[in-house]
């Protein structure tokens, strides 16, 4: 909606300047005329004042006629200015003898020539002078010309003769004054429009043009423009005020951009505030020393579940607190009350839809001559960390019981090398009561100093290098001086920052497994005496992959083959075996049965020898269930030996003594019946 239309300084001066000038002009037309007109009376006066004495004589000498007609020739003939005119003679009574109008003839003249002063009429009966008077109503000059007889002494003085009323009359002289003063006027009213014209085009120029700049200025900063300059040159007092002005802006702008940069922080402070609220759920509360008034913020009241606008009283909002926490509440309020005593608790709170929550309550009383006039403080909700807090305590119990269950030893060591934490096995281990070990360095139980010097300076540097954690072989002594084989299996302990504050060790305890490995490892070295002295042919193979594991020398000379020949190849693919099926056979009964006993094999060595071999195997305790050890017999000679006995064999069997045949190897080839009986 624009703004009603007003005069300002592009119409209102101009208009203003013109009114005056015309205002100004007429007056001075005026002023002109009346003093013109002024100057015209005073003249005539003075004029016909210095006439009227000479008339005087003159007219003396024709007034003892009374003809008014007469009169006026006289004066024409005596050259007098006909603007006289005679209207009357009035003798000394104040009776009109003679007049222009004959009915007011032998009137009195004070009551028929209403126009004369009659004071200077009846002054003019008794006197001789003559007189004037001015009437400006009519523009006429009134004449009282006393008629008197002139004496030898040059004395003028009254012979009854009576005066004699003239005007002298001025309307042609004030016509002719006017149209002077109007020609005159119209010259000054020119020179004043011309004059008024540079005036106005002056003040546009140097006023209204540079106000209107200032006001165009002054409305852009009004909508927020501060940048807008008003640029008056020169060096006047606009060009001043325009400087000024533009400082003024300048100073308000900055004043302005300072305030908005100041709001806008207070707005993001504020924001920023409430949303840290919202996410910390922190909000502020204000309780009246007076009223016992509580007034909260937004997430305060969001907190209890309450509008941002509720007032709570004192009683009202402790209510909202768990029924064992609220005597602590009341105490440490009155005593903020009373005392001035801050306080900062941690106390579990009940929302009005019966939720349970914990609030870290902080409350700073506000004091003022020494008396408290209300508390301030927040209200956080730190359910979340209580909850996870007692979580972690039952996470903590249960682990530090699942800790204390487990057979290997646990422990904390600072980065002095101290015990902080050692479990109960641990304990178990060293034969140490429970709490014994806490606050000893580790490498107090290395069996020797020599031992235990180096186990700092690895400490050292493992704190030093930080290198990858490993296993640890180390010895112990026990408390009562069992010297026992630790494993140790280490890594490092950080703090949130990652800096390094301790390490954290498992020890089991591997004395028996020691003692089982070292027994195993005497074992197998009998058992590899054996295996490899053994005149026996032997291997240990993989029958899923028919790779050989291991053979002896006996294994190399039956077949003729080298080591490295046997050791590239497999049992499936080398072809010393002559029928593949019987050997495909074989494997699966030994699989089903679990073992394989003489069982034979017809076999080409590497020499080209066709031999019969008996093979007896079973599964060995490896890891899997696929590796076997089998032995190998060359029963060719004996084959061909017992076929060359049992040619003997009617003659043992039919004989009475006791016969029997037996190979080389002392093994029964055949008995006869007489020493079965024998038997």
């Amino acid at each position: 909606m624009k703004p009603p239309y007003s005069f300002g300084l592009r119409t209102g001066l101009p208009l203003l300047v013109t009114i005056t000038f015309t205002l100004l002009g007429s007056f001075l037309v005026w002023n002109n005329y009346q003093n013109s007109k002024t100057d015209l009376v005073d003249q005539s006066l003075r004029f016909v004042r210095h006439q009227l004495i000479f008339l005087q004589r003159e007219l003396n000498k024709e007034a003892s006629s009374g003809n008014i007609a007469e009169l006026d020739q006289a004066l024409s003939s005596r050259s007098v200015d006909t603007r006289y005119r005679v209207l009357a003679m009035v003798d000394d009574q104040g009776r009109i003898t003679h007049a222009s109008r004959f009915e007011k003839k032998n009137q009195l003249a004070v009551n028929a020539l209403e126009d004369f002063d009659r004071i200077r009429f009846t002054n003019q009966l008794r006197q001789d002078r003559p007189d004037v008077s001015f009437n400006p109503e009519r523009n006429f000059i009134y004449a009282y010309l006393p008629l008197a007889s002139e004496l030898e002494t040059g004395v003028i003085r009254s012979q009854g003769g009576g005066v004699l009323f003239a005007v002298y009359d001025l309307s042609s002289d004030h016509a002719q004054l006017w149209n002077r003063v109007l020609r005159t006027s119209l010259q000054v009213l020119v020179f004043m429009l011309i004059a008024m014209v540079l005036m106005m085009v002056l003040l546009q120029l140097l006023v209204t043009r540079p106000i209107y700049s200032l006001a165009s200025s002054a409305r852009s900063f009004a909508s927020g423009n501060s940048k807008k300059i008003a640029a008056i040159g020169g060096h006047g007092e606009l060009s001043m005020l325009s400087n000024v002005f533009n400082e003024m802006t300048e100073q308000i702008g900055n004043r302005f951009a300072r305030q908005k940069t100041i709001e806008r922080d207070l707005r993001n402070s504020l924001q920023l505030r409430d949303e840290m609220g919202k996410m910390a759920k922190i909000g502020g509360w204000e309780l009246d020393a007076k009223t016992l008034k509580v007034s909260w913020t937004e997430e305060a009241g969001r907190i209890h579940g309450l509008p941002p606008d509720a007032s709570l009283s004192q009683d009202m909002a402790i209510k909202y607190y768990h029924p064992q926490d609220r005597p602590i509440l009341k105490r440490a309020v009155r005593n903020a009350l009373e005392k001035g005593q801050p306080y900062d608790l941690e106390l579990r709170h009940i929302t009005d839809d019966g939720k349970l929550q914990w609030m870290h309550s902080i409350c700073n009383p506000v004091t003022r001559n020494g008396e408290t006039i209300k508390l301030k403080g927040t209200l956080q909700d730190i359910s979340r960390r209580k909850f996870a807090e007692t979580a972690q305590k039952e996470s903590g119990q249960r682990l530090a019981l699942v800790v204390n269950t487990l057979p290997s030893g646990v422990l904390e060591i600072d980065l002095q090398g101290k015990i902080t934490f050692s479990n109960k096995a641990h304990h178990r281990i060293l034969d140490m009561e429970p709490g014994e070990l806490i606050g000893r360095y580790f490498w107090e139980f290395w069996p020797d100093e020599t031992g235990r010097k180096k186990s700092q300076e690895l400490f050292t540097s493992i704190k030093k290098k930080q290198p990858e954690p490993r296993f640890m072989m180390v010895e112990n002594f026990t408390k009562d001086g069992r010297l026992l084989n630790l494993e140790v299996q280490w890594n490092y302990q950080y703090d949130s920052e990652g800096v390094l504050t301790g390490f954290v060790a498992v020890v089991s305890d591997i004395t028996e497994q020691k003692k089982a490995e070292l027994k195993l490892k005497e074992s197998e070295q009998k058992f590899s005496a054996s295996f490899h002295g053994n005149s026996t042919a032997m291997e240990i193979l993989d029958l899923s992959e028919g790779t050989r594991i291991d053979f002896n020398d006996s294994y190399c000379r039956l077949t003729g083959f080298t080591r490295e020949e046997i050791t590239d190849s497999t049992i499936f693919d080398d072809d010393m075996v002559l029928d593949k099926d019987q050997r495909k056979a074989g494997i699966e009964k030994f699989i089903a049965d679990g073992h394989i006993r003489d069982y034979p094999l017809d076999v080409k060595t590497h020499t080209g020898e066709y031999r019969n071999w008996l093979i007896s195997g079973d599964f060995l305790d490896y890891g899997t269930n696929d590796v076997a050890i089998l032995t190998f017999v060359d029963i060719t000679d004996k084959k061909t030996t017992e076929e060359e006995l049992r040619q003997y064999e009617p003659i043992v069997s039919s004989s009475n003594d006791l016969l029997a045949l037996i190979d080389s190897c002392l093994m029964w080839l055949s008995l006869n019946q007489s020493f079965l009986w024998c038997r």
